[in-house]
C-alpha cells in the first residue's frame, strides 16, 4: 500500500520503488545495451531495420520505451528517421524490428538506433511470470535464397497456458556473423502445449550467403 504515496517508506529502496513494490528503482537496474543495428533492402527503395538489444536485468523489464532508427548514406547524410515504441522483456536478448522503411533512390550504408527520453521505468517480472511463458523454436528451414527466400520454423508452446498476440523476429547471418537480412511475423495465438508453423519471406535474393538463423519471439509479460 505504500508503493503509491510518493514517499520512501516501508521496505522501499527509493520513492515508491524497490523492496516489495512493482517498480524497480532506476539505480538498481543496469542499462539496456544496444549491441548492434543494421538495415537491409527488401525491394528497391525499401529497407527492413533491426536493432539487437541486451537486457542484463534478470527479473526486470520495461513496459514502454520510445526509440528511433536513423539511416545514413555513404556521405554520412541522414536519409530517414523512424520513431516508435516497444517493450523490453526481462533477462533476454531481443530484437526491435521496423519494416519497409522508404528511402527513395538513396542507399543506406549505416544504421543507428537509440532509446529516447529519460531513464526507462523498470518493472519487476517475477520467476512465476517467466516460467508461465515458454516458446520453443524448432525446425528452421531456409530455402530459395537465390530467388525469393523462404524461412519456415515451428513454434511450440512449452506451457499449458495460451500465448496471444506476439511478434517473432528472424535474423539471417553470414559466416562472419553479420546480418544478411531480417523480417518479422505476427502470431495471434499459440495455444497451450501446441505447435504452429511460422513463415518469413523476402521478395529478392540474398546478396550474401546465409549460414545461420536466429528467431526471437517477443513476448509481453507485463499483464
Amino acid at each position: 500500500a505504500t508503493c503509491f504515496d510518493s514517499k520512501q517508506n516501508g521496505d522501499e529502496f527509493g520513492i515508491d520503488c524497490g523492496g516489495s513494490c512493482q517498480l524497480v528503482c532506476s539505480v538498481q537496474a543496469e542499462d539496456l545495451i544496444v549491441l548492434w543495428s543494421n538495415s537491409k533492402e527488401i525491394v528497391h527503395g525499401r529497407y527492413n531495420s533491426v536493432a539487437y538489444i541486451q537486457n542484463p536485468n534478470p527479473y526486470a523489464g520495461v513496459e514502454f520505451i520510445r526509440y528511433e532508427f536513423r539511416l545514413y548514406d555513404k556521405d554520412n547524410l541522414l536519409i530517414k528517421k523512424r520513431k516508435s515504441s516497444t517493450f523490453i522483456d526481462a533477462n533476454a536478448n531481443t530484437a526491435i524490428f521496423e519494416g519497409a522503411i522508404d528511402v527513395g533512390n538513396r542507399i543506406p550504408v549505416r544504421t543507428t538506433f537509440e532509446f529516447l527520453g529519460s531513464s526507462p521505468s523498470w518493472v519487476k517480472i517475477g520467476s512465476r511470470e517467466l516460467s508461465n511463458v515458454s516458446v520453443i523454436v524448432k525446425d528452421r528451414t531456409l530455402t530459395n535464397t537465390d530467388t525469393s527466400p523462404l524461412l519456415e520454423a515451428t513454434l511450440t508452446n512449452g506451457t499449458l497456458l495460451d500465448i496471444e498476440d506476439f511478434d517473432v523476429v528472424a535474423i539471417i547471418y553470414d559466416a562472419d556473423g553479420n546480418m544478411v537480412n531480417t523480417s518479422s511475423t505476427y502470431v495471434d495465438i499459440l495455444s497451450g502445449s501446441t505447435s504452429k508453423k511460422i513463415y518469413f519471406t523476402w521478395p529478392k535474393a540474398f546478396e550474401e550467403e546465409a549460414v545461420s538463423i536466429e528467431i526471437i519471439p517477443r513476448l509481453y509479460l507485463f499483464d
